[in-house]
C-alpha cells in the first residue's frame, strides 16, 4: 500500500479512520478525531496500517 500525506488509513487491528499527516521512513504520523471531537495525533510503523478509504459499490 502506498501511503502519502492525506491518505486515509486504519490500524490493521481496527479503530478509527485516520489521515496521514507526515511520513519519515517507515514511520507514519496520523491525525484523527475521537468521539468527543478531540483531535489526536500519533506515529505508527507503516506495517501496522491498512487502507482506510471507503469504497462504494453501485450495482
Amino acid at each position: 500500500m502506498e501511503i502519502e500525506i492525506g491518505s486515509v488509513v486504519m490500524l490493521k487491528s481496527g479503530g478509527p479512520a485516520m489521515t496521514v499527516k507526515s511520513t519519515f521512513g517507515a514511520t507514519v504520523t496520523c491525525v484523527w478525531q475521537d468521539s468527543d471531537g478531540k483531535l489526536n495525533e500519533a506515529a505508527f510503523d507503516q506495517a501496522l496500517l491498512r487502507d482506510g478509504s471507503v469504497k462504494v459499490l453501485i450495482g
